[in-house]
């Protein structure tokens, strides 16, 4: 079974890139299968060792859109000649090659499918819109569509046509190798070379409306937090000005960190903090609070959540995305009383969160079933 992956998400930042990575190096690792890169950069941002997978074609070095567009066209037929069994794109942003491509077709929806309540809904650039738009056009071509949650059937199904029995709900998984319980020393160091306090809320984003950002910032400040501080880590981009501003109007400028992206010290920075505050309005999975679990700390959240769908996770961290006064009253117990310690964060996410492990061997099913 040749199988190519799409791998233009590869150097960016977000959950497309986490999901693009972590399968590749799991179906290296554990599938029964050719795997191939298709049209991407020459290396990775995390561990992945590219040099084990072969690449076939290239992203366009040109920025000027004819010139890119005929790069394009040539890679047809250079991945056609690789004779691919499936191709597979890890994300909604789909390039003009793969409806080309004779193979099967598989699109993995991982969070900017139709809605129909726009007001958390960050704009979307043209070739996104165009992109989607394709997936509509064509999606009789397709022979899988994998979604991450069940959050999602809906939408896919209402804004494409798409039959049932064509989406598959396959959830991501956790890298355990990376996200674990981190001891106090090394807790302490991140600590001292981010220059924290001992005591800390975390949210980690890049400030998207749907992150919820505004009004975790309005809890907080309603919080009893003379000795505690919220910290931000993400890349500094979307609303994160208008969110900065914010804390200085409501007078905890002092007691905000902004981080900017964070990389290897992420899972001490997950395990030394009282609690994640992630009460997105919506997240069709959220990376960070899987890893903040299975780093064993406590997350606050909202119903909402990919990662949650349908577990047995405590209501009482559970809380209104749109009540400011619930979301601070759980980030205080947090802050000054230590009761949201109430699970052991970690076993709890190694028996109801997937491994990349257990991921990859779903998508391998999924291959298998696609060309019976």
């Amino acid at each position: 079974m040749r199988v190519g992956i799409c791998s233009h998400f590869i150097r960016r930042s977000g959950g497309k890139q986490r999901f693009t990575e972590n399968l590749l190096s799991s179906l290296a690792k554990e599938g029964d299968l050719d795997l191939f890169l298709v049209e991407t950069n020459t290396e990775a941002s995390y561990e992945l060792d590219l040099d084990q997978i072969p690449i076939v074609g290239f992203r366009s070095p040109y920025k000027t859109v004819p010139a890119n567009c005929l790069h394009r066209l040539n890679n047809i037929r250079e991945i056609n000649k690789y004779d691919l069994d499936i191709i597979h794109c890890p994300g909604e942003v789909i390039p003009p090659y793969f409806w080309r491509v004779d193979a099967k077709k598989i699109i993995t929806f991982g969070g900017d499918e139709p809605v129909s309540d726009f007001a958390f809904t960050d704009i979307l650039s043209p070739y996104h819109m165009l992109s989607l738009s394709a997936i509509k056009l064509f999606s009789e071509k397709v022979s899988r569509f994998t979604i991450v949650s069940d959050l999602m059937r809906g939408n896919i199904k209402s804004g494409y046509g798409i039959a049932t029995e064509k989406i598959k709900t396959i959830p991501h998984g956790i890298n355990r190798d990376v996200f674990y319980p981190r001891e106090e020393e090394e807790i302490h160091d991140v600590r001292v070379n981010l220059n924290l306090p001992q005591n800390y809320i975390l949210h980690v984003s890049s400030f998207r409306k749907v992150k919820n950002t505004e009004r975790i910032v309005r809890a907080f400040a309603k919080t009893n937090h003379q000795e505690s501080c919220l910290v931000f880590a993400g890349k500094k981009r979307n609303e994160f000005e208008r969110i900065k501003m914010l804390t200085k109007e409501l007078g905890i400028g002092s007691h905000v960190q902004f981080l900017g992206y964070v990389g290897e010290e992420l899972p001490a920075l997950y395990s030394g903090a009282e609690a994640l505050c992630q009460p997105s309005h919506r997240e069709t999975f959220s990376f960070p609070v899987a890893e903040s679990l299975a780093c064993g700390t406590p997350v606050i959240t909202s119903p909402r959540i990919g990662a949650l769908e349908d577990l047995p996770y405590p209501e009482s961290l559970i809380v209104d995305p749109g009540d400011t006064e619930s979301i601070a009253e759980v980030m205080d117990a947090a802050i000054n009383s230590n009761s949201l310690m109430s699970i052991d964060c970690s076993n709890w996410s190694t028996t109801h969160l997937n491994s990349w492990k257990e991921t990859a061997n779903r998508y391998m099913e999924l291959y298998e079933n696609v060309l019976k």
